[in-house]
């Protein structure tokens, strides 16, 4: 059986009732808060990893603030706007 890399992976925590949104795996050196609870992790060139939602039940209000769509960019820092 091949095993391939996934193009994208949700992992949800119960016990924490967070969800993550992995988009490539590396190991982050900065997260930046998107907004309240919603975080996104970058390597050092800036390039995303992926976004955590502290609480899951944030993602839609999140989706739904930002007009139903958010796109991370190829590039990302603190300077990441949010509406």
């Amino acid at each position: 059986m091949e095993t391939t890399t996934p193009a994208l992976r949700l992992t949800y925590s119960a016990n924490g009732n967070a969800l993550y949104l992995q988009l490539r795996e590396a190991d982050a050196s900065e997260t930046v808060e998107l907004a309240e609870n919603v975080y996104l992790d970058v390597t050092d060139d800036g390039a995303p990893i992926g976004i955590e939602f502290a609480n899951a039940g944030d993602f839609l209000d999140f989706l739904t603030r930002q007009g139903g769509e958010f796109i991370i960019p190829a590039q990302a820092s603190s300077a990441v706007a949010v509406g």
